[in-house]
C-alpha cells in the first residue's frame, strides 16, 4: 500500500495558556498515521456492516424480527 502526500489534511493545535490557534499540514509521519488510521476505520466499518448483513439473514433464516430475538436472549 502506497501512501501519497495530501496537502489538504491539517492538524490544529491550541495553546490554552495563550488561547491561539495554530493550523499547519500533517508532517510526513502525521499523514501516514492518519492514513492507517483511515485504513482501520474502513476495515472496522466494513466488519460492522458484513456482521449486521449476517445478522439479518439469520433472522430471515429464522423467521423472527430483531425485537423476537431480543425477547429471546434477553
Amino acid at each position: 500500500m502506497g501512501y501519497q502526500i495530501m496537502t489538504n489534511q491539517m492538524v490544529k493545535i491550541f495553546n490554552a495558556d495563550t488561547g491561539k490557534e495554530v493550523e499547519r499540514d500533517m508532517n510526513a509521519d502525521e499523514l501516514k498515521q492518519w492514513q492507517t488510521d483511515q485504513d482501520d476505520l474502513a476495515a472496522k466499518n466494513d466488519q460492522i456492516a458484513k456482521d449486521e448483513k449476517a445478522k439479518a439473514e439469520l433472522l430471515v433464516k429464522l423467521g423472527i424480527t430483531a425485537n423476537e430475538a431480543r425477547l429471546l436472549i434477553g
